[in-house]
């Protein structure tokens, strides 16, 4: 699997507007400097993550972006596959499973795709809440 540099600023996006916590939505100029991108680039990702139903636009007065859906309800895989990506290593693995499944000699592949499948779905499944959440821990523990 390739993450792109789109897919990167997808979450950064996704990811800016709770850690943010205002009232209402955040502002393309605040995520344009938050994130450190010109709005010509930030603008058609945010329009493929409202399109995937993650991200709202209000077009009224405070024009700017919110999340569609709470974040424990949003995953990477979803926002990863927004804008284009795919889990193409997560469905190569299958493939690859499936291919060695029948032959008792690689077990041993077959257990370490097994093992890399789960690591990648739990990666993929993370919620955009859990990952605040680790960030916040995180921190909290540095300053300790």
């Amino acid at each position: 699997m390739k993450i792109t540099a789109e897919q990167i600023y997808a979450l950064n996006i996704m990811l800016s507007i709770p850690i943010l916590g205002v009232d209402g939505p955040i502002s393309c100029t605040s995520l344009e400097k938050r994130m450190g991108i010109n709005k010509d680039y930030l603008r058609p990702i945010a329009k493929k993550l409202e399109a995937a139903k993650l991200l709202k636009c209000s077009k009224y007065h405070g024009r700017g972006y919110s999340l569609a859906r709470p974040t424990a309800e949003i995953t990477v895989k979803q926002v990863l596959e927004a804008v284009g990506g795919s889990t193409t290593l997560h469905n190569s693995l299958t493939n690859c499973k499936n291919l060695v499944a029948y032959n008792t000699e690689y077990g041993c592949i077959s257990a370490f795709l097994n093992m890399i499948d789960t690591l990648l779905g739990d990666a993929l499944n993370t919620t955009i809440e859990t990952l605040i959440f680790a960030k916040r821990t995180e921190q909290m523990g540095a300053v300790n």
